[in-house]
């Protein structure tokens, strides 16, 4: 239980008379140490204070309960009227600076220094940064460079440690839980496409597919593209991110293929492109051709295909 400068001398000294009589000196001392804790009061402390100058033991007399009482006895038996007034003084300040307020506009630094203390705001970023910062990252896609300003910018608010943490997790959690939600529609559309385009070229969609990839290939080089550039038009292709990006250049493939035949029978080749005569060739004895191996196993669909490049080229 603690105890303000008023309520203390005002205990103390309400026996010896209040405001008036024989009591009016020490009511005058006591305002006096309220206005300044630091200057010891000076007043008749006759049955307050002992022949040797300390604080009487005053039980229940100045007490509501038993339990003031003890706590009186205890902190305050013994203590000269200079003491006493220096733990009320200590007992302010402590309350002080216990007393926590956020600063505002007008703030000083000590004032900021002192919450950023009391409230436990981080001195460093590194302080509250994602211990895992690379599960962060694939979740939100952040990078240091944008999560470092942002975290700072709650540092320099006074925002508490754990407060930035458990933003910083929100945010993580919010951005994993909308990313899994993107990943099933982008296989959802994925799929769809893929039907799409099977639905389209049929029985040749493996030679269609093949034939969109070489034309990737070339068409990439004459535009000048890096390795690396074409590579991921190709995946795009194969993996039929875009269906109809897909179709097109399998239809290009085909449409220079057509331009590259030379005659009937005859296999041509124009640009690196081979003809459908050419191709069927390739298919059934060019043993490094992707489609080669499921030819010569019999697969259905290839064989349906050199059919079909057959019939181009005789047709």
């Amino acid at each position: 239980m603690k105890f303000t400068k008023q309520f203390m001398m005002g205990r103390l000294l309400s026996e010896e008379g209040g405001e008036g009589g024989e009591g009016g000196g020490a009511a005058a001392a006591a305002a006096a140490v309220a206005d300044d804790p630091s200057t010891p009061p000076s007043f008749d402390a006759t049955g307050i204070f002992n022949a040797d100058g300390g604080f009487e033991a005053i039980g229940s007399k100045y007490a509501n309960d038993d339990t003031d009482a003890e706590y009186i006895d205890r902190h305050f038996k013994g203590k000269t009227p200079a003491q006493l007034a220096k733990i009320l003084k200590d007992n302010q300040t402590a309350a002080r600076a216990k007393s926590l307020t956020y600063p505002g506009a007008e703030a000083t630094d000590d004032d900021k220094a002192r919450w950023n203390a009391g409230a436990g705001v981080p001195e460093k970023v590194e302080q509250v940064m994602p211990e895992n910062f690379e599960e962060f990252q694939n979740a939100t896609g952040w990078t240091p460079e944008v999560a470092t300003p942002v975290i700072q910018a709650m540092i320099d608010a006074g925002t508490p440690g754990p407060a930035i943490t458990a933003a910083i997790a929100a945010v993580q959690a919010a951005a994993s839980g909308q990313g899994e939600q993107w990943a099933e529609q982008a296989q959802e559309a994925r799929a769809a496409g893929e039907t799409e385009v099977r639905e389209a070229f049929g029985a040749e969609f493996d030679g269609k597919i093949n034939g969109a990839m070489v034309a990737v290939e070339k068409l990439g080089l004459k535009s000048g593209l890096s390795q690396e550039q074409i590579d991921d038009v190709k995946a795009g292709v194969q993996e039929i991110r875009n269906p109809a990006i897909t179709r097109m250049f399998a239809n290009l493939a085909d449409s220079i293929s057509e331009a590259a035949y030379r005659g009937p029978g005859a296999a041509g080749m124009a640009d690196g492109f081979r003809g459908p005569a050419e191709e069927a060739s390739a298919i059934m004895n060019d043993s490094s051709h992707p489609m080669h191996e499921k030819y010569m196993s019999g697969d259905r669909r290839v064989n349906d295909h050199v059919d079909g490049l057959l019939d181009k080229a005789h047709n």
